[in-house]
């Protein structure tokens, strides 16, 4: 079944109608002047890059008060109070606006600590020096990483820790714990540092890139406008930051 473009054009004019109800409602339940947002985030974009970042927004805009709430699964604007999401996608996603922020590319990463106990990382098979780190919510995996990078190697991909979310592998990897695939937007300011090290120039990309989506109804709201705004700009602000601090890094799909 579809819908006929009569219903098609109703469904949009209610959503028009919605969005002016959602408005007035919040300007009924603010407290004095402020404004509220409550965004659904992947956790490890919302531990890794936003949490750390949230107060420059909330110092550009002190009158909306903010609330990040870090999950592993997608957003449903029909049963969460959520007015955002951070979600990953491999198409734009269909009845919502959306706004794509960037695509995940990752690399090995070990803390220098431990590359200093083991032998010299020069190719992929090195890696069989040290164990490896699994996130089970991550993509690539060492396979598919591997099969981008390295057509001769005797690792043996299902060893090693495997921890259920990104942010356990990073924590993992700054206590030395072994080596693992960390994703460039959320690590790159910690190998410009060098509280990583990435022992090759190859970066594999993932098969679902990041997209901040909200409700057509909420399209109204100055808020959601200024914090999608300012999201988008510090994501590309970080991408241009390491890229030019990381010259040597190599998109293995081609792009830079």
């Amino acid at each position: 079944m579809s819908p006929t473009e009569v219903g098609h054009n109703y469904v949009q004019q209610l959503s028009e109608a919605f969005g002016l109800i959602d408005q007035a409602s919040s300007q009924i339940f603010r407290t004095g002047e402020r404004r509220s947002l409550v965004i659904r985030v992947l956790g490890a974009f919302a531990t890794e890059w936003l949490l750390p970042r949230i107060a420059e927004f909330e110092e550009l805009h002190p009158d909306v008060d903010v609330t990040i709430r870090a999950q592993l699964s997608g957003v449903d604007f029909d049963t969460d109070d959520a007015d955002l999401g951070i979600i990953g996608s491999q198409r734009k996603p269909k009845g919502v606006e959306s706004v794509k922020l960037f695509r995940p590319y990752l690399t090995p990463i070990i803390a220098p600590a431990l590359a200093n106990q083991k032998p010299p990382i020069r190719e992929p098979n090195d890696l069989k020096h040290f164990r490896l780190l699994h996130a089970m919510n991550a993509r690539p995996s060492w396979e598919q990483w591997l099969s981008k990078t390295s057509t001769v190697h005797d690792l043996d991909t299902k060893s090693g820790h495997w921890l259920e979310r990104s942010t356990q592998l990073n924590q993992a990897v700054r206590y030395g714990a072994g080596v693992g695939l960390g994703q460039y937007l959320l690590i790159g300011e910690e190998l410009i540092s060098g509280t990583f090290l990435a022992p090759f120039s190859e970066w594999v990309p993932s098969t679902l890139p990041l997209h901040v989506v909200w409700p057509s109804r909420h399209n109204s709201r100055t808020e959601l406008n200024m914090f999608v705004e300012w999201l988008v700009e510090g994501v590309k602000a970080s991408e241009t930051d390491i890229t030019d601090s990381l010259p040597d890094m190599h998109r293995i799909d081609g792009s830079t």
